[in-house]
């Protein structure tokens, strides 16, 4: 019996939710491209007659995928960048989305590569959490502001009008006024198109005592 969908259609793809279902790449369960690759030709052969062209590839921490594969990096011909370059030779498939990226897989080589990929929709949503590199610490987040906005640039540089969009915790346990005057200056600074801005209910406990 023919399935019936909207057109066009959104393919939102929850491999890698499973993939990623735990933060930190120490964790992270190896699971071939092959595998997944399969996975999205089996969906796009099923629906792709009825109008899905688009693909997104999200989950929790998706730019830890290929770290424990022998490239190591995630930027690898085995890590996310190497993947989307696979989705992207798939007939029929028009569009690809990305979820939440951390800042650090952003490098100039990798913006490059996903530069050369018409189908990927230049939209890039880097996790921020802060402008402020102690707050950033506290939250054992592994990157600087100075990477973050190196990341940023070097997607600038690669792509005519990416839209760049971030999120960033509010409030977060010990911060002061003037680290969160950093954190306002430092997205004056860096030009995102839109902030998600995230309260927190925490109230006078450093991460690192809980």
């Amino acid at each position: 019996m023919k399935r019936s969908i909207l057109s066009p259609a959104l393919l939102v793809l929850t491999v890698l939710a499973v993939i990623l279902s735990v933060w930190g790449p120490e964790a992270l369960a190896t699971y071939t491209d092959r595998r997944i690759l399969n996975q999205i030709k089996t969906q796009e052969e099923e629906t792709g007659g009825e109008g899905c062209r688009e693909v997104v590839l999200t989950g929790i921490h998706i730019s830890s995928y290929g770290m424990d594969f022998p490239e190591g990096d995630g930027c690898g011909s085995g890590g996310l960048i190497g993947l989307v370059e696979q989705v992207h030779g798939i007939p029929g498939l028009e569009r690809i989305r990305l979820g939440s990226l951390e800042p650090r897989i952003i490098t100039p080589a990798a913006a490059e590569r996903l530069a050369a990929l018409p189908k990927l929709c230049p939209h890039f949503h880097l996790s921020l959490q802060s402008g402020c590199d102690a707050t950033l610490k506290r939250m054992n987040r592994h990157y600087t502001t100075g990477e973050y906005f190196e990341s940023v640039e070097s997607l600038r540089k690669c792509f005519s009008h990416p839209a760049v969009t971030t999120d960033v915790i509010v409030g977060f346990p010990g911060e002061t006024e003037e680290e969160f005057g950093c954190t306002r200056e430092f997205l004056e600074k860096d030009g995102v198109v839109h902030i998600d801005v995230l309260p927190t209910d925490f109230v006078g406990v450093r991460i690192d005592e809980r």
